[in-house]
């Protein structure tokens, strides 16, 4: 027990926005917003190398790590000691680091693969899921051959295997090369990474028949494995695809330099830098059940919350959940479903932290299972900070409300602007409360309407079209 504590403490201080976890004198999410999007300016206006742009989203929080530190610093002396103490624990993590570069031996690294769908088909698209559920839903329908390729220590059950490579001192030099121009950047990521581009230039080549159609294909690649994963598949000449699930892209995006097609939901927007790369619109989100989810009855005394600050910012979320619970405490016979974020319930003090808040709240229950289960059982989704999940929600006819931080503004502003009467935004308990009343008060032809506004406002086609299929079969092949 003490171990953790002590370990968990050491990895706040040295990751990225670690110590947001511990404070509660900090830059505001609108500061955080502003500074993310000058970063991302500063890092789409240069010509980086190879591994820089591998790296480009740790480089993001690297950056926003050091510019947010330099505005506490400005604000008090209390800051400027603990960003001392923050460094020397970073220079010491650094040194760590290396030292276990330096002696990372005999490590052994696998590719493997889970093959799905129609062998026949002559059409092979390969993926990196991680074989998570989404990775199927692609191929759903068995349109054509999937290759569901992972890079791992161990070897699943299932799986195929293809390759495997041991770190030897030319990969540790590697290694440590990247290291020293991207501190930033974990010694175990980069051997990942590393051993990746070997394997999966070996699988890939293993398993691509020339004399069929192959391709490539992404859910946003900003992981650098899936970046990995793309660079391999330019090398090899198929043809990558990267696909956006929202409907409305933010704009401050990491499109992926290197690939040929970048696939969109809506053509009402678009990553502001896309590197003139082909531009597809489907007018569907085929990775979402959202017209059947729509076409369900929801629960009308369940309300959904999703729970957790996107910069970790454990004292202000605690604020915002009692700030919310308490509203809805007011309101009778509901039920909450409370949604964290997964990797949160990995953490022993955050899930001893959500258990505590369903203690103090009856009608509060913990929601971690399938995305469309939650959606379907919810009348009106809550959220405080930004999350895909909004427009997810508007998505399957589910209304939203954004009980912000400060009046004025809006994380969620792009999609509620856009959200035809669906989402609203409030910062105070007392209209909060009044907004939950009448989104779960609307009748089916209020919702309806608003629903189909939402939908024409982004060009999405109300009914399932083969058009949209056959969209996304022509954007591979």
């Amino acid at each position: 027990m003490l171990f953790s504590i002590i370990r968990d403490y050491l990895k706040s201080k040295t990751k990225s926005l670690g110590f947001y976890e511990h404070y509660d004198d900090l830059l505001s999410r609108e500061e955080c917003y502003v500074i993310e999007a000058q970063i991302f300016e500063e890092l789409n206006r240069s010509n980086d190398e190879f591994w820089t742009n591998v790296f480009k989203i740790t480089k993001h929080h690297f950056l926003l790590d050091k510019y947010v530190l330099q505005e506490l610093r400005k604000s008090s002396s209390i800051w400027q000691l603990r960003s001392f103490q923050i460094k020397i624990f970073r220079i010491i993590w650094l040194l760590v680091d290396l030292i276990r570069i330096i002696t990372f031996t005999n490590k052994s690294f696998h590719c493997s693969v889970r093959s799905t769908g129609d062998m026949s088909s002559g059409r092979v698209v390969f993926i990196y899921s991680k074989h998570v559920a989404r990775g199927d839903v692609l191929n759903s329908r068995q349109d054509f051959f999937q290759h569901d390729f992972l890079i791992s220590r161990k070897i699943p059950s299932g799986n195929k295997h293809l390759c495997s490579s041991t770190v030897d001192s030319k990969v540790k030099w590697e290694c440590l090369k990247v290291k020293l121009k991207h501190p930033y950047c974990n010694g175990e990521i980069i051997f990942e990474t590393l051993m990746a581009r070997i394997l999966l230039k070996k699988g890939i080549s293993s398993v691509a028949n020339r004399s069929n159609k192959n391709a490539a294909f992404s859910r946003e690649g900003c992981t650098p494995i899936s970046r990995i994963f793309l660079a391999v598949a330019a090398e090899e000449k198929i043809n990558s695809v990267v696909f956006y699930t929202r409907p409305i892209v933010y704009e401050y995006m990491y499109v992926p330099q290197e690939i040929d097609t970048l696939l969109l939901v809506s053509e009402k927007s678009s990553p502001k830098f896309t590197w003139d790369v082909d531009m597809q619109v489907l007018h569907d989100n085929p990775f979402l059940s959202w017209r059947g989810i729509a076409s369900s009855p929801s629960e009308n005394n369940t309300i959904g919350l999703l729970l957790g600050d996107e910069y970790n910012r454990w004292e202000d979320q605690k604020y915002h959940d009692e700030k919310i619970l308490g509203a809805l405490s007011g309101l009778e016979g509901i039920i909450c479903l409370g949604r964290p974020h997964p990797q949160e319930m990995t953490r022993p003090n955050r899930v001893r932290y959500y258990k505590n808040l369903v203690r103090k709240y009856p009608f509060l229950r913990l929601e971690v299972g399938n995305l469309e289960s939650f959606l379907t059982d919810i009348s009106v989704l809550i959220t405080y900070s930004k999350s895909s999940m909004v427009q997810e929600s508007l998505m399957c006819k589910r209304p939203v409300i954004e009980c912000a931080e400060i009046s004025g503004f809006s994380p969620n502003a792009d999609v509620i602007n856009k959200a035809a009467g669906l989402a609203f935004s409030c910062s105070g308990p007392e209209d909060l409360a009044t907004l939950v009343k009448e989104n779960m008060g609307l009748t089916e032809k209020e919702s309806l309407f608003s629903w189909h506004n939402w939908l024409s406002n982004l060009g999405i086609e109300l009914e399932e079209k083969q058009a949209s299929r056959n969209g996304l079969m022509n954007c591979f092949y």
